[in-house]
Protein backbone atom coordinates (compact mmCIF):
# COMPACT_ATOMS: atom_id res chain seq x y z
CA UNK A 1 0.00 0.00 0.00
CA UNK A 2 1.34 3.44 -0.73
CA UNK A 3 0.22 6.36 1.54
CA UNK A 4 -0.78 9.59 -0.82
CA UNK A 5 -0.80 12.92 0.71
CA UNK A 6 -2.23 16.14 -0.71
CA UNK A 7 -0.91 19.71 0.43
CA UNK A 8 -2.06 22.73 -0.55
CA UNK A 9 -4.22 23.74 -3.36
CA UNK A 10 -4.10 19.94 -4.23
CA UNK A 11 -5.84 19.26 -0.98
CA UNK A 12 -8.54 22.31 -1.03
CA UNK A 13 -9.69 21.32 -4.32
CA UNK A 14 -10.10 17.13 -3.99
CA UNK A 15 -11.23 17.64 -0.09
CA UNK A 16 -9.30 15.20 0.93
CA UNK A 17 -6.15 15.16 3.17
CA UNK A 18 -5.19 11.65 1.70
CA UNK A 19 -5.71 8.25 0.14
CA UNK A 20 -4.24 5.29 -0.21
CA UNK A 21 -3.31 3.39 -3.55
CA UNK A 22 -2.56 -0.96 -3.36
CA UNK A 23 0.97 -1.39 -4.68
CA UNK A 24 -0.08 -3.51 -7.61
CA UNK A 25 -1.74 -0.01 -8.97
CA UNK A 26 1.73 1.51 -9.60
CA UNK A 27 5.31 1.05 -9.14
CA UNK A 28 6.29 4.99 -9.98
CA UNK A 29 4.94 8.04 -8.98
CA UNK A 30 4.04 8.76 -12.71
CA UNK A 31 1.91 5.63 -12.39
CA UNK A 32 0.14 6.59 -8.88
CA UNK A 33 -0.68 9.79 -10.92
CA UNK A 34 -2.21 8.57 -13.62
CA UNK A 35 -4.25 5.72 -11.55
CA UNK A 36 -5.11 9.22 -9.13
CA UNK A 37 -6.32 10.73 -12.48
CA UNK A 38 -8.81 7.91 -13.45
CA UNK A 39 -10.62 8.58 -10.60
CA UNK A 40 -12.77 11.43 -12.32
CA UNK A 41 -13.20 15.43 -13.26
CA UNK A 42 -11.67 17.38 -10.82
CA UNK A 43 -8.60 14.35 -10.11
CA UNK A 44 -7.34 14.90 -13.55
CA UNK A 45 -7.98 18.30 -13.82
CA UNK A 46 -5.94 19.00 -10.60
CA UNK A 47 -2.93 16.36 -11.16
CA UNK A 48 -2.83 16.94 -14.51
CA UNK A 49 0.19 19.07 -14.35
CA UNK A 50 3.67 18.77 -15.49
CA UNK A 51 4.89 21.14 -13.15
CA UNK A 52 3.82 18.94 -10.18
CA UNK A 53 5.51 18.55 -7.53
CA UNK A 54 6.31 15.43 -5.88
CA UNK A 55 7.81 13.33 -2.95
CA UNK A 56 8.56 10.29 -1.96
CA UNK A 57 9.35 9.95 2.00
CA UNK A 58 9.48 13.33 2.57
CA UNK A 59 12.40 13.64 0.00
CA UNK A 60 11.40 15.48 -4.16
CA UNK A 61 11.71 13.31 -6.58
CA UNK A 62 10.87 13.10 -10.26
CA UNK A 63 8.06 11.24 -11.81
CA UNK A 64 9.65 8.77 -12.73
CA UNK A 65 10.64 7.67 -9.23
CA UNK A 66 10.34 4.39 -8.28
CA UNK A 67 7.72 3.35 -5.32
CA UNK A 68 7.91 0.52 -2.58
CA UNK A 69 5.04 -1.13 -0.33
CA UNK A 70 4.41 1.29 2.79
CA UNK A 71 5.66 4.29 0.38
CA UNK A 72 4.67 7.76 1.36
CA UNK A 73 3.87 9.73 -1.51
CA UNK A 74 3.04 13.65 -1.22
CA UNK A 75 1.69 15.60 -4.03
CA UNK A 76 2.21 19.23 -4.28
CA UNK A 77 0.96 22.31 -6.65
CA UNK A 78 4.06 24.21 -8.35
CA UNK A 79 5.08 26.81 -5.95
CA UNK A 80 5.46 30.22 -7.28
CA UNK A 81 6.98 33.47 -5.45
CA UNK A 82 7.62 37.21 -6.54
Amino acid sequence: MINVLFFASIRETLGVERTEVTRDDACSVADVVLSLRQRGDVWDDVLNNADLLCSVNQELVAMDAPLNDGDELGLFPPVTGG
